[in-house]
Parts: structure tokens; C-alpha cells; sequence
């Protein structure tokens, strides 16, 4: 198999399109590179490069005890690894203040169950084979290219409506005449994190300290970005698949992770309070999590109008794609406009029902049980891959999406066109770089 797989990709290589494709990246690679602007700009991120590796090496200094002592117990390992989505599907239910009857709590648990033994198999897939270490040149080419198409077309759009969707929450409703230029900015998510990836080097080397300045621009420059266009799925799914990148290619410390997530949350618990003009802490934590609960009362009511046999047979996840593509056969509307329907829900209204409710909705218990499973053996593939010395980088930016995504799809159901080709995309990258495998046991990061 490893022989027709590698004489496969020898063919690809060799073939015309291959050819083209990668002598322009080379050409467009060359020309950036002698570039004005390139040059001035290469001076001006040195001086402000080394003012923050100042800044980075004292951080550095005040908390290398502190984050010896916390890295080195089993919540490091845990809150980066597939089941911490088991405990956030855990906490989102348990959040909500809804008491689930019986037929939605086996909904639940059987979603439970099956993505935690689908992890647990993922996890234990070969083991002992461990990808090459190729060269990624092209691929780390082609993310720096979708990341600053992504961000000039961010930039037209909030040219075009006059204004910015975060502080005039009214101007999304005119998004819809820039949906392709909108999936096009939603993009610099999963190449902000494939550059994360492929750019970050091994801890305490020369240029570590300066890597970690760079790559923190790139991320902060990522949660901006999604910022601005106010999509709360983006935005969130940047935060955490850039902090999963980071921490799991050693750019960030355990410490430098918990620091910035405890900074984030209070940020975002304060300004709520800010928004809506409250200062009790209590109802500030209702407002918070007042989704969670709304979301929980309409998976229920789905599962009390589809029963455990579901009723739309793959229309709401294939509306997903076909709503978007013309060109495929299915639902011209929006899957969750599907999902309002089914529950008799107000007409024009889109709604969220968890990311099990899809999958009941479509095919019943039996869906639930096996896209959960299937969700799982993935995610414990592609983790099993990330904590050796010698792993490859590509995996740990492919899982660091589909974490950063699932996540936030807890709430809203993984419905969205752009997230499945993300998912695709990853997969199919990581598969492409286990293709060829050793058959030797790797050594054990501390990671």
C-alpha cells in the first residue's frame, strides 16, 4: 500500500499542473522578496521584534518556576488532548440550568459515549508509525498567500459597508452581497494556523524567543481579524485552535496558555457586564450563558418532534453544502433554517440545537452514534500524532482546526460550508502526511 500511495504522489509531482502551480509560488516567492516594501518592513519588524523578546524574556524569567510546577501534572496533557471536548459538551449541558427528560439524556450520553471510545481507538492507531519529516515549503507558501488574501479582502469588505460589523451589529444584515468575500476573510483562521505551525521551531533554540514575538503577532493579528467581522464561531475558534497550535508546537508555555485564556475570559465577562449595563456578577453569568440554555430548550424540542429515528435523512448536513453550491442536488435553504421548520419554529428565524442535534435530526439515534464515533477515531488519530519529538507539524495544525472549530460547534451545530472544507482540508493534509510511515516506535515528548 505504501509503495502504490508513494508512486501515486511521485506522479502528482511530476505532473504539468504541479509544475505550474509551484513555479508560480517560487516566482511570487522571489518577487515579494526583493521587494521595497518588503525590505523596509523586514527593519521595522526588527526594531519592534526586539523590543518585545525584551519584554518576552522577562515574562519568561518571572514564571519559568511557576510553569515548571503546573506543567507537570495530567491537566496540561488533558485540556489539550480530545476528551476535553467531551467535558466541554459536559459543561455546555450542565450549564444550561435545563433539566433534560429521558429520551434527550440518552441522546446525549449515547453522543457521549461513542465520541469517547472513538477517541480512545483513534488514540492507539498506529502507534508506532511515525511520519517523515518533509519538506513543507509550498504548503507553509500557500497558507502566507490565503492569509493576506484573506486579510485585503477583510479590508475591502469594512471599506465597502462603511463601518464595522462588531461596533454596528445592524451592517451584517448586508453582508450577504460579499458572501463569497466573507467566506474568502473567514480563511485566515486555518492559515493563520497552518503558518503557526509550519513556522514554529523546537523550545530554548536561538531563535525561539524570536518565533514566539512573530507567531504571537500572527495570532493576534488572526483575532482582530475575526473580531471586526463579529462572528462569534470565528471568533472563538481562533482563540482556541491558535492556542492549541501554540502550545502544542511549544511555542507557548502551559503557563503563557492559562495566562492569556484567564485574561481573555475576564475581558469578555467584563465587557458584557459593560454592554448591558450590569454589575452583578450573578447576571452577568446568567446573560453568558443564557445560549447555552435557549440551545439545550430547542435540542429537546427536537428531540421530542424527531424521536430517536430521525427524519430528514442527511438534508440538514448536505444543506449545509448544497445551500452555498448551487451545482449540488439538495436543500436550497440554510441548515438551520431546516432545524427551525422541524421544531415549528418562527419562519425566517435560524436556529442552533447543539452539535448532536443534527445528527439526530438526519439519522436518528443510530447518526448520533456513528458521526460521534467517527468525530472521535479522528481526533485521537491525529492527537496520538502530536505528542512525540519527532512529529510532524502539519497534524498538529490539522488537529489544532478541528479542535478550534468543534468547540464553538458544541453550541451551533457543525453546519457551516467553510468549516467542512476546513475539516476536509485537514484531514486530507494529514492523511497526505502519514502516507509515508516508519515502522519505529518514536520517543515520548514531555508535551
Amino acid at each position: 500500500m505504501a509503495e502504490i500511495t508513494e508512486k501515486l504522489r511521485n506522479e502528482v509531482k511530476q505532473s504539468y499542473v504541479y509544475r505550474i502551480i509551484a513555479e508560480s509560488l517560487d516566482s511570487l516567492h522571489k518577487i515579494v522578496k526583493t521587494s521595497f516594501i518588503y525590505g523596509k518592513s523586514r527593519e521595522i519588524h526588527k526594531t519592534v521584534a526586539e523590543t518585545f523578546m525584551s519584554l518576552d524574556y522577562i515574562w519568561i524569567k518571572k514564571t519559568s518556576n511557576l510553569n515548571s510546577k503546573i506543567s507537570e501534572g495530567r491537566l496540561a496533557h488533558l485540556l489539550f488532548s480530545p476528551y476535553i471536548l467531551v467535558f466541554i459538551i459536559l459543561f455546555f449541558f450542565a450549564s444550561s440550568g435545563v433539566n433534560l427528560k429521558s429520551e434527550a439524556l440518552a441522546v446525549v450520553f449515547t453522543g457521549l459515549l461513542s465520541l469517547l471510545v472513538g477517541i480512545l481507538v483513534g488514540d492507539k492507531v498506529l502507534v508506532n508509525l511515525t511520519p517523515k519529516q518533509e519538506n513543507k515549503g509550498k504548503i507553509r507558501a500557500t497558507a502566507y498567500i490565503i492569509f493576506s488574501l484573506s486579510l485585503l479582502t477583510l479590508i475591502y469588505i469594512l471599506w465597502s459597508l462603511n463601518g464595522i460589523p462588531l461596533l454596528q451589529p445592524g451592517l451584517r444584515l448586508y453582508l450577504y452581497r460579499y458572501v463569497p468575500l466573507t467566506y474568502i476573510s473567514w480563511t485566515v483562521v486555518p492559515s493563520a494556523v497552518f503558518i503557526i505551525g509550519l513556522e514554529s521551531v523546537d523550545p530554548y533554540t536561538s531563535c525561539w524567543r524570536e518565533k514566539r514575538v512573530d507567531l504571537s503577532f500572527i495570532f493576534l493579528l488572526t483575532i482582530i481579524s475575526t473580531v471586526l467581522l463579529g462572528f462569534r464561531t470565528s471568533i472563538i475558534a481562533a482563540f482556541i485552535s491558535g492556542m492549541f497550535c501554540l502550545y502544542l508546537t511549544r511555542t507557548y508555555r502551559f503557563i503563557d496558555v492559562m495566562f492569556i485564556s484567564l485574561a481573555v475570559f475576564v475581558l469578555y465577562f467584563t465587557l458584557t457586564g459593560i454592554r448591558w449595563g450590569l454589575t452583578d456578577v450573578s447576571l452577568i453569568s446568567k446573560l453568558v450563558f443564557a445560549r447555552s440554555s435557549i440551545t439545550t430548550q430547542t435540542f429537546e424540542l427536537l428531540v421530542k418532534r424527531v424521536k430517536f429515528n430521525g427524519y430528514t435523512r442527511g438534508a440538514i448536513q448536505l444543506a449545509a453544502i448544497s445551500s452555498v453550491l448551487k451545482v449540488i442536488p439538495g436543500p436550497r435553504i440554510g441548515p438551520r433554517t431546516i432545524i427551525t421548520n422541524l421544531i415549528g419554529g418562527k419562519k425566517g428565524v435560524t436556529t442552533t440545537c447543539t452539535i448532536f442535534g443534527q445528527m439526530l435530526g438526519d439519522f436518528g439515534l443510530q447518526g448520533v452514534f456513528i458521526e460521534s464515533l467517527i468525530i472521535g477515531l479522528i481526533l485521537g488519530l491525529l492527537f496520538n500524532k502530536t505528542r512525540y519529538i519527532r512529529r510532524n507539524r502539519l497534524i498538529i495544525s490539522s488537529y489544532s482546526i478541528l479542535m478550534g472549530y468543534l468547540a464553538p460547534g458544541v453550541e451551533t451545530g457543525i453546519l457551516d460550508f467553510n468549516v467542512y472544507v476546513y475539516f476536509l482540508a485537514s484531514i486530507a493534509i494529514s492523511l497526505w502526511s502519514l502516507v509515508s510511515c516508519s515502522l519505529m516506535k518514536p520517543e515520548a515528548s514531555s508535551v
